[in-house]
This record gives structure tokens, sequence and C-alpha cells, in this order.
């Protein structure tokens, strides 16, 4: 079962018509090209693409490729994310494209490891206007780092580094109280996969829990939750959120009692067809609007996906159109693709 986190991924799938593949010294995720960032004091060279992008591939070709592109893009750890509706994160690099400000693809954004913002352009450029535009963002790059703003972001980061490095030293790496710090400091520094990854080790070395606060455990759980690739999963992640969350406290986790509306979908589900049986499906989304009538719903975007899948699974057109809606109201960045969704929903005019 798709999982119901990671909504635009799960959901609002498009044609692909010319895949983007690798690039040569390219990363193709965030987290470790933020980290060969830091380590090197450069800044990113962001590339946001799709899988239909002709522009892409053609910057791609004429610039990237080439030996002059490549020693106009030596100042920088180059990163392409594609942002392409089911691929890793795709949902997350666009909503970041979006609030950079930029629009349609190619679009090119160069920013230092804690966030400064050096320069932005969109479309395919020739390789003379190219290296024009890379050599704004470093001439921009002095006064960035000279900024307040950026000085503060650097020192916090420093701190936390420092501090963590002088306790990793001393501590015992396999012990709960070394993991449940690193999940902290990872999910501090935008290290997701390392910060899950700690969470699934401290799962297994502290089944009963005892390390940590409940907060602690429910972020555990939550990391958990959204990495679960089968449902067995999601169930090891609920069950250690009850642990934490009995009386469904945190209002910006997942809480205990959404794991019934979700355990009637993973009852019915069939892994060789990838769907949930319709019966099931609807008796999940009876739970699940029952759910959506209470005063206080800690979770909403995470119950309306579930919404949304459960009536696609039921055939419930109508229920699907309420989630959609619902669902653009929750996140704005999605708005258009929503949009596309809900007028392929409307019924076919008569011939």
């Amino acid at each position: 079962m798709k999982r119901f986190l990671t909504l635009l991924a799960l959901l609002l799938t498009s044609s692909s018509l010319m895949a983007a593949g690798e690039i040569p010294g390219f990363h193709t995720d965030l987290e470790s090209a933020l980290k060969e960032a830091r380590k090197l004091n450069k800044p990113l060279y962001i590339h946001f693409t799709t899988d239909w992008c002709g522009w892409c591939r053609r910057i791609e070709d004429d610039i990237y490729k080439k030996a002059e592109g490549k020693a106009t893009l030596k100042p920088f750890v180059a990163v392409s994310l594609n942002c392409t509706t089911g691929k890793p994160n795709a949902a997350a690099y666009d909503a970041m494209r979006k609030n950079l400000g930029l629009n349609g693809y190619p679009a090119l954004a160069m920013i230092l490891p804690e966030g400064g913002l050096l320069h932005k352009f969109g479309g395919y450029l020739k390789m003379t206007p190219f290296k024009a535009e890379l050599a704004k963002a470093l001439a921009n790059k002095p006064a960035v780092l000279a900024s307040d703003a950026y000085k503060a972001k650097l020192a916090v980061r420093k701190k936390a580094d420092a501090e963590f490095a002088a306790y990793a030293a001393k501590a015992d790496k396999t012990s709960g109280a070394y993991l449940n710090k690193a999940m902290h400091y990872y999910l501090g520094m935008q290290y997701p996969t390392d910060a899950t990854r700690a969470a699934k080790t401290l799962a297994k070395v502290d089944p009963k829990c005892k390390v940590g606060t409940p907060k602690d455990v429910a972020l555990r759980a939550n990391l958990i939750y959204q990495a679960a690739k089968i449902p067995e999963e999601k169930t090891a992640a609920f069950a250690l959120l009850k642990k934490a969350d009995k009386d469904g406290a945190f209002g910006y986790l997942a809480p205990a009692w959404m794991a019934k509306a979700d355990a009637m979908l993973h009852a019915g589900y069939d892994k060789k067809t990838n769907a949930v049986a319709p019966d099931k499906a609807k008796a999940a989304l009876v739970e699940i609007n029952g759910i959506l009538k209470l005063k206080t719903v800690p979770n909403a975007y995470m119950m309306q996906s579930m919404k949304h899948y459960a009536a696609t699974q039921a055939k419930d057109v109508p229920a699907q159109i309420e989630a959609l809606k619902a669902i653009k109201v929750l996140h704005p960045p999605a708005a258009e693709k929503i949009d596309q969704m809900l007028k392929e929903l409307q019924p076919k005019p008569a011939k």
C-alpha cells in the first residue's frame, strides 16, 4: 500500500515522456548534497527538473555535460532534484522550488548550505549567458556570508555540530541514549535519512520505549511511519505511537486513534493488485469521516490523504472530490495538480 503521509507521491501521477537520468557530477538528493556542501564549504547549485521537461534535457546536454559547463559549476556542489510526481521526495522538492519563487522547469537556484540565497533563474540558457548567471551568484556570496542572519544560522549549526561531536566521542554508540540524541541531531541538520536510521535502530534497542520522553518516542514512531514501505512497518510504528501518545496529545503527529482506519485499509490490502478490497475501503471511509467530524483533528492533512485513498479504492467519486478540495486548502503548493485531478473527476459530457 502506498504511504498516506506522502499524498502527492501517492496520488498525483504524471506521464513520463523523457526520464531525467543521472547527471555526471550531480547529486540526486538534497541530503547528500547538503552534507558535501557543508564539508567543502561550497554553495549548492540546485537544478529542479522533471521527467517530462525537454528543456531540462537540453541544459543537461549543452551545459552540464560539457567541459566548460563542468568548470563553471566547480565552485558549487551540484544537485538535480526530480519533481516528477511519484519520485522520492518530489512533493517536498517541488514545494521548495515554489517557495523560492521559481516557475516552470528547469528552475535553478544557488544557495548557501545554511539557507542564504545567492541567485536564482529559470529556463534554458546557452553557455555564455549561463556562465554570467552563475557569476552573479558568486558575486553575491560575500555579502550573504557577511549578513547577520546567515552568521546566526551558521553559528547555531556549528554549535550543534561541536556539541554532538563531543558527546559522540565519549558515548556508547549502541546505546539508546546515543541513538535518541543522534535522531534529534540528524533531524536538526536536515538529514532525515540518518534520523530515520537512528530511529529504527533505537526501536530495536529500546522496544519498551524507556529511553527519552514521550515526545521522543512519538518522534521516533513518526519517522519510522513516514519511511514505512510495507503495512507491517506501519503497524509497528503505530504500536510505538500508542505507547507515547495514549490520548492523542501531540497535535503535530499522527495520533494513535487514527490507527483503526489505517488498520482497516491494511486488512483489505492485496499486494498482488496493490489495491484495497472495496468493502474494506468503504468501512475505512466511514471511520475516517467520523474522525474528521471531531472538533480537533491533530493531523487533518494525513486524514484527508487517507480519505482520498480510501475513496479512490471504494470508487466513491463525491468523497474523492471532497477530500481533494480539503487537501487543496491544507496544502496550497499542490493546488494546480489537484485542480487537474478534480477536472478529471468531473462527469464527461454526453456525445
